[in-house]
């Protein structure tokens, strides 16, 4: 779907850019997108694959999916920014593995620090409430940091003198700093160097009514 698009944009062909937003649509239907999970597969056993893979996620299939909403965001067919937020605050960072003292655990001691040390920072496979393998795929690992990037690379666009701010997340940028203080405090702090203008994406899950924005503190 990703190269599809790509295609669609490149030849201007409107019909293949909604086949790809309708196909995003409908494998989002069947994960919970509110918590960044997706399912491995969509009636897996059709294809010979195991009941299981329906219920459990994996990096390659989280990472997909954010890089295609981050695509169709920035093609101009639909807002998926709360769908990409909700992936990396939860199963693309719960699916990369960062704790050696957990990865050890699948080795039994420390004899083998040295190898695991090399395979911090990749990517595995899990179910929507648990880790469901202590293993690091070389797939999920390539798109979940691919993934990374289309995420980061989201956070704040810079165009003509105007920042807009997409995802509340930390990022420095020559033009726009973003220091977010979530989950652990409500705020989001913008440190303006460049823009004339700057324009701030909300995302769903705030109370409207309790929204608050300052300039300098005023």
């Amino acid at each position: 779907l990703q190269a599809l698009l790509e295609l669609a944009m490149v030849s201007d062909d409107s019909r293949l850019k909604q086949i790809v937003r309708q196909g995003y649509e409908y494998a989002r239907s069947h994960g919970v997108i509110r918590l960044g999970w997706m399912p491995s597969w969509i009636a897996p056993q059709q294809f010979g694959r195991p009941a299981s893979a329906a219920v459990e996620s994996e990096g390659c299939g989280i990472a997909d999916t954010l890089m295609l909403a981050v695509q169709l965001t920035d093609a101009g067919l639909g807002d998926y920014w709360d769908d990409v937020d909700a992936i990396v605050r939860n199963h693309l960072l719960e699916l990369q593995s960062s704790d050696l003292a957990a990865m050890r655990c699948a080795c039994g001691s420390a004899d083998y620090d040295a190898s695991l040390q090399r395979f911090i920072g990749g990517f595995t496979q899990a179910g929507l409430t648990a880790n469901l393998r202590s293993a690091i795929y070389g797939c999920c690992t390539g798109n979940g940091t691919r993934s990374l990037y289309h995420a980061w690379a989201g956070i704040t666009r810079f165009d003509q003198g105007v920042a807009t701010v997409n995802l509340w997340l930390n990022r420095t940028a020559t033009w726009l700093d973003v220091d977010s203080y979530l989950p652990y405090e409500g705020k989001v702090v913008l440190h303006n160097k460049e823009a004339h203008t700057v324009l701030v994406r909300i995302p769903a899950w705030v109370d409207r009514p309790a929204l608050r924005c300052f300039v300098n503190e005023h």
